[in-house]
C-alpha cells in the first residue's frame, strides 16, 4: 500500500515535474535571488492540501494578518516569523488564505518566503513545488564548504539583504523561520530560534509572529522531502498581534536584568516563545504527539486507511452491481410477460 508521498500523489508530482523548467532557479547566483512566483502547479498542489485537511482547518487571527497588510500598504516594512515544521507550511498557508477569497489571495501574493538555496537546487520534485512562491533566497555556510564556496555563499547573502532592503517599501510581507530549519519532536536543537534572526528583526518597522497548530507532512532526516509520509489532520495557522519593532525591541530588551545575558538571544529566545503559544509547541510534546508524529505510525495507519478506502469502494461497486442486476432482473418479467413476480425473485441470482 502507498505510504509515501510519491507513492500516495504519483500523478501530481509527474505533472508537476514536467510543468517545471529544470533549468531555471536551479543555481542560484547574487543576480537571481529574488525568485518570483511560478504558479502553473498551484492547482497541483491545492488538490493535496484538499486532500489532507481536515474539517477545522483555517486561519485563526486573520484580522491581524489584516491589519499586518495594511501596514505595508500604506508604505510600512513588515515581517512574520513563524513556525515551521514541515514542508507543506506555505502550501499549507496558501491554501487557507486562498480560503477567505480574493483579500485573503492578495495578502498571500504579497508575502515573500526567506528561503534556503536547497529548496530549488535539490530534487526537481522540491523545486516544482517551491518556485510556486515567491521567495528570496540566501545560503547556509557550513565548516565543511571550501573557500570558494564560504565566498558564494557570503556574496548571495550579501545580495539578499540588498534586495530585502529595496523591497521592504513596495507591499511586501517578508515571512522567515527564525528556527532557520523545520523542528522535529525528535531533534531539540531544531525547536530553537538562533541568534541572526535578531538582524532581520531590526530592520522592520512591524513584525509578528504565527504558530502552526497540525501536521500534515512530518519532517524526516533520513528520507527526501518525497520519501516523507503525509497525514490528515486538522491545520490551523494562528496570527499573533502586530507590534512595532522599535517599541517591541526597547519592552523585550528593557525586561532583562543579566548583564552578561546576550540581548539578541533573548529577543529571539522572546519570540519564539510567543509562536509556540500560539499554535503547537515541540518543547512540549507528549508521547502521544511522539507516536502520533511517527513515520512507521503514520505508515501503518496510511494502510489502514488504504485498506478501509479499497473495501468501501469494492462495495459500492459490488452495491451498484446488484442494483444494477436487480433492475434488470426485475423488469425482464414485465418484458417477457412473466406471470409472477416471484418467479422472477427466485431467478434474481441465476
Amino acid at each position: 500500500m502507498p505510504s509515501n508521498l510519491l507513492e500516495v500523489y504519483p500523478q501530481v508530482f509527474k505533472r508537476s515535474v514536467e510543468r517545471s523548467d529544470p533549468l531555471l532557479y536551479a543555481k542560484t547566483t547574487p543576480e537571481n535571488v529574488y525568485q518570483a512566483a511560478l504558479k502553473q502547479n498551484r492547482p497541483l498542489f491545492r488538490y493535496i492540501m484538499r486532500d489532507l485537511m481536515l474539517p477545522g482547518s483555517g486561519v485563526l487571527g486573520y484580522e491581524n494578518l489584516r491589519t499586518l497588510h495594511e501596514r505595508v500598504s500604506q508604505g510600512q516594512s513588515a515581517l512574520i516569523l513563524s513556525a515551521h515544521f514541515s514542508n507543506f507550511d506555505v502550501p499549507a498557508l496558501y491554501y487557507l488564505l486562498n480560503r477567505h477569497g480574493e483579500e485573503g489571495r492578495r495578502i498571500f501574493e504579497s508575502i515573500v518566503f526567506i528561503a534556503g538555496r536547497k529548496l530549488t537546487e535539490g530534487s526537481r520534485e522540491v523545486k516544482a513545488m517551491a518556485e510556486m512562491f515567491n521567495r528570496v533566497v540566501i545560503s547556509a555556510k557550513g565548516h565543511s564548504m571550501s573557500p570558494e564556496e564560504v565566498q558564494e555563499a557570503m556574496a548571495i547573502n550579501k545580495a539578499s539583504q540588498k534586495t530585502i532592503g529595496a523591497m521592504q517599501k513596495q507591499g511586501k510581507i517578508f515571512l522567515v523561520y527564525p528556527t532557520g530549519t523545520r523542528s522535529r519532536l525528535y531533534d531539540e536543537h531544531s525547536h530553537n530560534g538562533i541568534r541572526e534572526i535578531y538582524n532581520y528583526i531590526r530592520k522592520f518597522d512591524y513584525i509578528q509572529c504565527c504558530g502552526i497548530s497540525g501536521l500534515i507532512l512530518p519532517a524526516r532526516d533520513d528520507v527526501p522531502m518525497v520519501g516523507e509520509y503525509p497525514r490528515k489532520d486538522v491545520v490551523q495557522y494562528a496570527f499573533g498581534k502586530v507590534y512595532k519593532t522599535e517599541e517591541y525591541l526597547s519592552q523585550v530588551e528593557g525586561a532583562i536584568t543579566d548583564a552578561n545575558a546576550d540581548r539578541k538571544q533573548v529577543v529571539v529566545d522572546t519570540v519564539v516563545n510567543e509562536i509556540y503559544s500560539l499554535g503547537f509547541d515541540p518543547r512540549k510534546a507528549t508521547v502521544f504527539f511522539l507516536i502520533k508524529y511517527n513515520p512507521y505510525a503514520i505508515a501503518v495507519a496510511n494502510t489502514y486507511h488504504n485498506v478501509i478506502d479499497t473495501v468501501e469502494e469494492r462495495l459500492s461497486h459490488f452495491k451498484a452491481a446488484v442494483v444494477t442486476q436487480l433492475i434488470a432482473k426485475v423488469k425482464l418479467p414485465v418484458i417477457a410477460r412473466t406471470r409472477s413476480f416471484r418467479e422472477a425473485l427466485k431467478n434474481l441470482f441465476n
